[in-house]
């Protein structure tokens, strides 16, 4: 058994997200934070290295082969790796995807200490989006009293979920939204209300081979917690967003996500939700400290200007 508590994640260019997001879970009390990064032209990956440097991230260059999607084939390194133990608890979030556990202080010891008295194999946690709050361009902060705005309750897209996990031998591969389990396994699954998740949530698939990874009408799903998922950002961001192309999708495949009914769907300003706001002076606290490095300063400045010049780049085309 470890006492390890273990973010996961892929990226590319997204230097501008990176060192609020590392700061937010090192707050809340996360112990590890390991990220996969390809083919970055936006400084995130020196931005990585010095966050590394200091002992803050475990970073990763990957070589992604041809026709395999990035994230799938970095959660294939991390396996093959061994850099998850047993009794290792995980989640695999994307860098606009932040892990809100749903107790006063808002850090994860609580809420270990209720998934270890249930004796719970696993938690599956579902969005809220969070909307643009009315803000554009390159905000500073996300986990900020601007940002604010988010999807209303049991609103469709919030019915998916991200899976905080103990890592063991029935584990046999990762997915997006959850691990994949081997056959006739049975884990204790709890949903965010503190229920066992539908049977077909463990070892069911959709139609096209994908797990299942959603769990509907849940009463009082966030009481345990949610992820606050900032899917658009900005207008402005968004559109950044659709030039970095899919983590989940192969180089080359011309399959288009990222369009304007997506945005309308994801930009949901319907509720206040301000439950993240309490971590905002330690994720403060967390960033100045980061920024105390020299090289972290200087890369996360680096990531911020080109992404400035990209938004004016797009402004003039």
């Amino acid at each position: 058994m470890t006492d390890r508590r273990i973010v996961f994640s892929a990226q590319r260019n997204e230097g501008p997200f990176l060192l609020e997001w590392v700061a937010y879970h090192r707050a809340i009390g996360m112990t590890d934070i390991i990220v996969v990064s390809n083919n970055c032209t936006d400084g995130s990956d020196l931005l990585l290295d010095a966050l590394a440097a200091q002992g803050a991230v475990h970073h990763i260059r990957q070589t992604v082969p041809a026709g395999v999607p990035p994230q799938l084939n970095a959660a294939e390194i991390v396996l093959r790796e061994k850099l998850f133990r047993p009794g290792d608890w995980v989640i695999w979030l994307d860098l606009d995807e932040f892990l809100v556990p749903g107790f006063r202080d808002l850090t994860i010891d609580f809420l270990m200490e209720k998934l270890h008295g249930t004796k719970a194999d696993a938690l599956a946690l579902n969005w809220v989006l969070m909307g643009d709050s009315g803000q554009s361009g390159l905000p500073e902060r996300f986990v900020d009293p601007a940002f604010t705005q988010a999807s209303k309750p049991f609103y469709q897209p919030c019915f998916l979920t991200k899976t905080l996990f103990r890592f063991d031998e029935r584990i046999r591969g990762l997915q997006l939204h959850r691990p994949l389990w081997t056959a006739g396994s049975t884990p204790l699954v709890l949903n965010g209300g503190g229920k066992r998740v539908e049977a077909d949530f463990i070892h069911g698939t959709h139609r096209n081979g994908d797990p299942i990874a959603r769990t509907e009408g849940v009463e009082n799903r966030y009481r345990l917690g949610q992820i606050n998922h900032y899917a658009v950002r900005t207008r402005q961001l968004y559109e950044l967003k659709k030039l970095r192309g899919r983590g989940f999708a192969a180089a080359g495949d011309s399959a288009i996500r990222h369009d304007d009914d997506f945005y309308r769907r994801h930009n949901t300003n319907h509720r206040e939700d301000t439950k993240i706001q309490r971590m905002v002076a330690g994720t403060t606290a967390q960033m100045t400290v980061l920024l105390d490095d020299p090289a972290t300063a200087s890369a996360h400045a680096i990531c911020r200007a080109t992404a400035i010049a990209r938004l004016g780049d797009l402004a003039r085309a």
